[in-house]
């Protein structure tokens, strides 16, 4: 996974529950005093970017739908690392609809939907900072979300995906959490339920 070189340490703030409402807590802040970067990549000459601010979403009822999604899954699947953390590209115009609504699968289309019509996260922050995910403002800074996201037991993506593919080809019941781009060795997944994916961390930085 690819490091921001910063802790996220949840024990250093009140948990997701103490919220009433809708919170945003500024974590990491850039002043003229101090250099404050972390390191997404520092491979293949790519640049170091420079972290402005990091902000963690308090939002108590996507936090109360998103663990109960967690305690089923964990239920249903109790040998299944369910949870993952992952990133996701955004713009600075989408991310008061995502704090506040959480990821919206109906948006999919906005960019590469190679493996079904869901929500995108990738396993390397990199991934979700080119570019094509995450577009720089006027001023060059870009946004993407460290999240935790749902993806159980994962199936096959393919382009037109609604849903996760049957488990059972022959016509069982049960269907796969999410799906990915590889199942041998994963880069991305996508998830089709909103309740599978929690926008915990908004990272704001610059690559230039």
């Amino acid at each position: 996974m690819c490091n921001l070189g910063i802790q996220f340490d949840s024990a250093h703030f009140l948990p997701h529950i103490h919220f009433i409402i809708l919170t945003t807590f500024l974590l990491f802040a850039a002043s003229p005093t101090s250099v404050l970067s972390a390191t997404f990549f520092t491979s293949k000459g790519r640049p170091i970017p420079k972290v402005k601010n990091i902000k963690r979403i308090q939002n108590p009822t996507l936090w109360r739908l998103y663990v109960a999604k967690r305690n089923e899954m964990n239920r249903l699947a109790p040998l299944t690392q369910n949870e993952k953390i992952l990133y996701h590209g955004t713009c600075s115009d989408v991310c008061a609809k995502i704090n506040a609504d959480g990821f919206n699968r109906s948006y999919s289309g906005a960019n590469a939907v190679f493996y079904g019509d869901g929500t995108y996260f990738a396993i390397n922050a990199r991934y979700s900072a080119s570019d094509q995910y995450s577009k720089p403002d006027a001023k060059g800074f870009k946004l993407i979300y460290r999240a935790r996201v749902l993806t159980g037991e994962y199936g096959q993506g393919q382009k037109g995906l609604k849903e996760p593919p049957l488990k059972n080809q022959q016509g069982g019941p049960d269907r796969y959490d999410s799906v990915t781009d590889q199942l041998q060795s994963p880069s991305m997944f996508v998830v089709f339920q909103d309740n599978q994916a929690y926008p915990e961390y908004l990272i704001q930085f610059l690559t230039k």
